[in-house]
């Protein structure tokens, strides 16, 4: 850092050091973070896929997926959901150490934002999936569930005509 500044102290740094630490510390944070979650994200869908064979023995895991895809509860919005609010926390502390960086020399940790820089910081709002994201994750759950009726309908009508009226 003391080269990109043109200075051969850290003590000569026109810049708060440690916000400069916390900057960079964050920034590797974030690839650590983004690697172990993704892996997780990726194990969630693989353990859905799983879940689905299940579906053999009963409509249920299909009927509860598309329920909770429906009323915005399932891995797709969970992730979602993460995902922004990652994005959204990572702004928030870019714009507070650089904040911190850029005003923060003379005060060091002891630094203190002027309360017109938390005006800057937006408030999270949530984006849940597209509805054609959401239809389209609980397709095959859809279809499974469209063959179990299918089926119980076929079972009912072979019922239904060997069943013989007895007279009294």
């Amino acid at each position: 850092m003391a080269r990109k500044y043109g200075v051969a102290n850290v003590e000569d740094l026109p810049v708060d050091f440690g916000g400069l630490q916390l900057e960079e510390s964050e920034r590797q944070g974030n690839i650590v973070f983004d690697r172990f979650y993704g892996d997780l994200h990726a194990l969630y869908l693989r353990q859905r896929e799983l879940l689905r064979l299940s579906n053999l023995l009963s409509p249920l895991p299909a009927l509860q997926n598309v329920s909770a895809a429906l009323a915005g509860t399932d891995g797709l919005h969970q992730i979602a959901f993460q995902q922004q609010a990652e994005t959204h926390r990572r702004a928030m502390v870019t714009k507070l150490n650089t904040d911190l960086i850029e005003h923060g020399r003379e005060a060091g940790w002891d630094y203190t934002a002027d309360p017109s820089f938390w005006t800057t910081i937006e408030d999270f709002r949530f984006s849940p999936p597209a509805t054609r994201a959401v239809l389209r994750s609980i397709a095959i759950d859809s279809l499974i569930l469209l063959a179990w009726l299918a089926a119980a309908l076929f079972v009912l009508a072979r019922s239904v005509r060997s069943l013989t009226v007895e007279e009294s």
